[in-house]
């Protein structure tokens, strides 16, 4: 699971941490049935691991259109979720909706579900759809109660929308989680 929490604010969709332009490359996944030759499973698969070994040398460019080149022979939840977590990292894809459909594929498919539920909120805290982004918190702390991240972003959500008093519990479960503070004392 990623160490940040919604970082992205609304108005700064498409921009790098240096506000720079964000690079963009068309991707939009097939999700569509198809007849796949064994072939080009055997191509996707390869796409994909070439991926894996790009992103191992820090060729997160390279790794992100050969990851889009292995969905569209051959989409698999590994393909998706490994493509939403480039997009959205490294802002190779500018259109968020993309990156949702990644991660719906993966849910869909019952694929990590702890990180693509939070990758999902991520993405509608981004598109300020706070409510979305809280159902999403909620089913990762679900699947793992203690899940950091989860509540900060919950709790920034909750702060977005006006609910404070819940908000300030679900920070004080994360500063409990994380040790910041010994309330036994």
């Amino acid at each position: 699971i990623r160490d940040f929490v919604f970082y992205i604010e609304c108005s700064d969709m498409g921009t790098t941490s240096d506000n720079t332009a964000s690079t963009s490359i068309s991707s939009t996944p097939n999700t569509s049935q198809k007849q796949v030759s064994v072939n080009e499973k055997q191509e996707a698969e390869r796409l994909m691991q070439l991926s894996y070994e790009k992103c191992r040398k820090n060729d997160f460019l390279g790794a992100y259109s050969d990851i889009i080149e292995s969905i569209k022979l051959y989409p698999t939840a590994e393909s998706h979720f490994l493509r939403a977590g480039l997009a959205q990292n490294f802002y190779f894809d500018t259109d968020i909706d993309n990156v949702i459909e990644s991660y719906k594929y993966c849910i869909e498919h019952e694929y990590k579900l702890e990180e693509s539920y939070y990758g999902l909120a991520e993405c509608f805290h981004a598109q300020c759809r706070y409510n979305e982004a809280i159902d999403m918190c909620n089913k990762v702390l679900l699947e793992n109660k203690k899940n950091i991240s989860a509540l900060y972003g919950r709790a920034i959500c909750k702060m977005k929308i006006g609910d404070d008093q819940s908000s300030i519990a679900d920070y004080m479960r994360a500063v409990k989680y994380e040790g910041i503070v010994d309330f036994d004392y």
